[in-house]
Order: structure tokens, then C-alpha cells, then sequence
């Protein structure tokens, strides 16, 4: 994908940040959002953004995607995708204690939609939808 790179763990992440938020992106051109795989990829945007003298939520948006507890104390709170660790979690025990006795498991196909918890790191920039 032409414009979109992927990357590895949050020091590639801080790293290709501080280039591309430097005006690194396609054409020179600095990009007005940064979806994140992880909140905590995100943290690594939130100090590029600093560095290359962006306020995110007001020149950039960043959004996280676990919803770890950090996010809601960071200026501003990370806007993320909470994908509902809890419910798999939960799913997860109720599977293996089944196991454990002895009880027959059926297979079972689990879908997790993930939840938009809306902050402050997000907002329509230059007006655009």
C-alpha cells in the first residue's frame, strides 16, 4: 500500500514516527492521523508528535488500539479501540475449567467487535469529515 507502512514493536514505532511526523510521509507531506496496532505504540507517537512540535488531538490524531489504563491519563486521553479482553478472558477460564473436569468442549467460533472509546487524541482536522 502506497503511503502506509507497518511496523514492529513501539522503538520502530517511536522511530518511524519521529521521521514521518518530521514531514517524512509520501511527498514530504506530514500525516494528519496515526492508527496505532497498540496503546502502547501510541505513547511512542505521543513523544514524536512533541519532538516535531505537534499538539496531537489539535495537528494530529492518534488513536490506540487495547485500551490499556495509561491511555486515559495521558494530555490528551488516547482515543482506542478497547477489543474486550475481559469478555475473551472470561470465555478463555470458562473453557479450560471445562477441560480440566473432564467436560466435553465444543469448538467454538468467538467474535470480539471492538469498542470506540472516544478521547481527546482525535479530532477532524482542517475541517475534513
Amino acid at each position: 500500500m502506497q503511503g502506509h507502512r507497518v511496523v514492529g514493536g513501539a522503538g520502530e514505532a517511536t522511530a518511524v514516527a519521529r521521521r514521518v511526523l518530521g514531514g517524512g510521509g509520501p511527498g514530504g507531506t506530514t500525516p494528519t492521523a496515526v492508527f496505532c496496532f497498540s496503546d502502547s505504540i501510541a505513547y511512542g507517537v505521543y513523544a514524536a508528535a512533541a519532538e516535531a512540535s505537534l499538539a496531537v488531538g489539535r495537528d494530529v490524531s492518534v488513536v490506540g488500539f487495547d485500551d490499556h489504563p495509561v491511555s486515559r491519563v495521558l494530555t490528551p486521553p488516547l482515543t482506542t479501540l478497547d477489543w474486550g479482553l475481559a469478555g475473551i478472558a472470561e470465555e478463555a477460564a470458562r473453557l479450560a475449567v471445562a477441560a480440566i473436569e473432564g467436560r466435553r468442549v465444543r469448538r467454538k467460533r468467538m467474535l470480539c467487535a471492538p469498542r470506540l472509546s472516544e478521547r481527546g487524541s482525535a479530532v477532524r482536522v482542517g475541517g475534513r469529515p
